[in-house]
This record gives structure tokens, sequence and C-alpha cells, in this order.
């Protein structure tokens, strides 16, 4: 019985890798004003940062229940294993519709084996853990060692980081136009970090960009 590995488009790994390395990339929904975009199908990365730049505001969508189910049943029919290796719970309803859908499609196809996984990360976090899958894959690791496999690289995946313009953290909700505007003025960089639950949390700040990296490389050595 074959497997099939799969994933969101929040892994931020380029469509043409994970078409040749065969995992199913299932996007994430990108909207602006009354446009709908699909990540990396509509539009790509790069068109979504020079929009930022330009002061356009996107807001993303999770994945849907539906859109789940119209991506594994035709594994499910098949009887085909799927791995969905899914952007953090703790950032995005996603991982809960897949579950739903994985529940909704076993009333219909019992013996259908279908497995998703909270990764709690995000970005190259998510795309380091995928890329070390398909690595595991193809050296022949089974269906459940793979599932353990992930599992324990979510746990020991640590994701630091950090933004040049705090006017993206306001736009987002997550600080007030007067603390942005303050800590542009004064140049402070938030350090951020994924926690055990995969949330967003900010845990420290600097002042300076080369205080900035010294203090993100002290904290990568411990």
């Amino acid at each position: 019985m074959s497997l099939q590995l799969m994933t969101d488009s929040a892994c931020d790994l380029s469509r043409s890798y994970l078409t040749t390395n065969n995992v199913e990339v299932i996007p994430i929904t990108l909207n602006h004003e009354e446009q709908v975009f699909q990540d990396g199908i509509d539009i790509q990365p790069e068109e979504v940062y020079r929009g930022m730049r330009e002061g356009k505001v996107y807001k993303t969508s999770q994945i849907s229940v539906q859109d789940f189910i119209d991506a594994f049943e035709p594994f499910a029919k098949t009887g085909e294993k799927v791995l969905h290796m899914s952007f953090s719970s703790g950032l995005s309803g996603t991982y809960n519709a897949s579950v739903i859908a994985i529940e909704e499609l076993k009333e219909k196809y019992p013996d259908s084996q279908i497995v998703s996984v909270d990764t709690k990360s995000a970005s190259n976090g998510l795309g380091l853990i995928v890329y070390q899958t398909i690595q595991k894959r193809d050296q022949g690791a089974a269906y459940e060692e793979l599932i353990d496999f992930v599992e324990e690289r979510a746990r020991q995946t640590e994701h630091i980081f950090t933004v040049d313009d705090l006017e993206y953290l306001r736009r987002g909700g997550r600080l007030s136009k007067g603390a942005a505007m303050v800590g542009n003025l004064l140049n402070i960089h938030p350090l951020i970090r994924l926690n055990d639950k995969g949330e967003l949390e900010q845990f420290s700040k600097v002042r300076g960009r080369k205080k900035l990296f010294h203090e993100m490389i002290r904290i990568a050595k411990e």
C-alpha cells in the first residue's frame, strides 16, 4: 500500500520542490479587499511581500473542512495511507479542520488511514519538518515510523524570529499604533517565539539591529 505525504502552503517550501518530491500541498486562502487568492497558485509570496511594503493588507483564511475532504477523499477511496503535516493549531484553526475532515471521511471509508499531525510550527519550521520527513520516507521508513518522527520533530523544533518593521504587528492586531510608532523610532526589535502550544509569544526586546543578531545567536547556542 502506497503512502502520500501532505502539508499546507504555510510550510513556505516551493511548489516545484514539493511536487518533485511527491508531497501534496493544500493552499491557504489570502484575501485583499474583495480579491481572493490561493497561496502559491493565484499569488506568490514575493507578490504578497511587495504588496505589504506598498501598504496593502492581506488577511488569511484557514483551510476549510471541505477543502480537506476534497484533498483527502481520493486517497481514502483507494486505501492509500496519508500523513498530513499541519500548520500550528496555535496560529490557525486549520489543524482542527483537518481532524474534522478525517472523522467525516472515516464514516464513509472505515478502512481509510489518514493522519494529521499538529506540528505546532509555521513557515521555515514547518518546512524543515516536511523536508526531513521526505528524507525519512525516501530512506524507507514505514507509515507509523513517519508519524512518530513528525510528532517528535514537532516537540523539538524551535522558532525564534523578529520583524524589521513593527507596523506589520500593528496591522495584525498584536501591537497598538502608538507602541509600533515609538518602537520604530527607538529602533526596538521584539524577539518572538512559538511556545509549546504553537502560539506566538514575545519573550524579549532588543534595541538596535547589531545587538539583535548577537542576542539571537546567543539564544540559538543555548
